[in-house]
């Protein structure tokens, strides 16, 4: 899963990314499309994974990984710029879900770039830029579409323009995609444009050390923004996580403690951006590895099958399930199947999350 950080220029967008990733990135404002992303993967933190490879001790436990692309800061007009602007929506675009950092810290030596801290007004800047965007493509393919049906009869054409056109009047009343109601054929019309504002989006209100305290009052400053389908919001206190970030175990965990924090920012993160992009964690055994894997919620046994190998989900038979937590109070795999925890599943089972599987194919 892709995740892209976005925002608009000195929002700390590059000091999230280094607290979340642990990497040195730098942190100098290079101006809109001037740089490629940095890029990172990290491994998600799931201490369950850890309680079952003290199970049974893999050759190697396999965390679910994230990738991160901090990308250069997205300013007022860049929808409508351009070659370099386009190129860093083109970025965008990669991300499978947005982490869309907001400042609210002050730094009289890092001017922002509106001359002023306003959480709401800067969220609004960069979604309408996601908007615009979103419109220009419809609008480019709807001419296309349109003199397409002048010169030839096509269903196929004509169910397209239906739905770009029910798209264009929804992002016209500044309503992202995400909040349109798609059937599975109208996504598949769409999936290749890859809208920006069908994308889930975690709102990251960057804080200063001298917020302490004032979390919820800024978050609620996006509460129109997150009343909206595959929204949420999160704040974090970005340059003093990236530093605490470098510390060793203690000295970190007390510093999260002064700051009323339970967890670091990576594993809190993950946390937001698992809920706003749909998808939990199931888990497979085996003598070479023990693995932790992300799946969308209320996907069927059939589709994990199909996360883990193409083969296993065309051959799929049945699906071995018992609950993380009943496993770890029964103490063995074995001692679960005699008391019948283990399960047998078919294709149509909802796989929930911490779902410990395997899965039995023939190709």
């Amino acid at each position: 899963m892709k995740l892209g950080i976005i925002g608009l220029p000195l929002a700390g967008k590059t000091t999230i990314f280094n607290a979340i990733t642990q990497l040195k990135a730098e942190t100098s404002d290079y101006g809109p499309g001037k740089r490629m992303p940095n890029m990172g993967a990290v491994k998600v933190p799931d201490a369950r994974l850890d309680r079952l490879a003290e199970m049974f001790a893999p050759r190697k436990p396999v965390h679910a990984t994230l990738e991160f692309l901090d990308i250069a800061g997205l300013s007022r007009g860049d929808s409508t710029r351009g070659d370099t602007e386009a190129q860093l929506l083109a970025r965008i675009r990669e991300a499978d879900g947005l982490i869309h950092v907001i400042r609210a810290f002050e730094n009289e030596n890092v001017l922002h770039p509106e001359g002023s801290n306003n959480v709401a007004r800067d969220a609004g800047i960069v979604d309408d830029e996601l908007i615009l965007a979103d419109l220009a493509i419809i609008e480019k393919r709807l001419e296309r579409v349109e003199s397409d049906l002048k010169k030839i009869k096509s269903a196929e054409l004509v169910k397209e323009q239906e739905i770009l056109r029910s798209c264009q009047v929804s992002l016209e009343e500044e309503k992202p995609l995400r909040n349109v109601d798609f059937d599975k054929n109208d996504l598949r019309v769409i999936s290749g444009y890859c809208f920006l504002t069908q994308k889930p989006e975690l709102y990251v209100v960057n804080l200063g050390e001298e917020q302490k305290g004032k979390e919820d009052e800024l978050l609620s400053l996006l509460k129109g923004p997150i009343e909206n389908r595959k929204t949420r919001a999160a704040a974090f206190f970005g340059r003093l996580e990236a530093e605490i970030g470098e510390l060793d175990e203690e000295d970190a965990r007390a510093f999260l403690e002064d700051l009323g924090l339970s967890e670091p920012s990576l594993e809190r993160l993950v946390q937001e951006a698992y809920a706003v992009m749909g998808v939990h964690t199931f888990f497979t055994i085996g003598d070479d590895e023990v693995r932790a894997w992300a799946i969308p919620i209320a996907a069927c046994a059939v589709d994990a099958a199909g996360e883990i190998h193409s083969d296993i989900e065309r051959g799929f038979i049945r699906a071995e399930v018992v609950a993380f937590d009943e496993l770890m109070e029964c103490g063995s795999l074995a001692k679960a199947k005699s008391e019948a925890k283990l399960r047998l599943e078919g294709k149509g089972y909802e796989v929930q999350d911490g779902d410990v599987i395997q899965f039995r194919f023939s190709v």
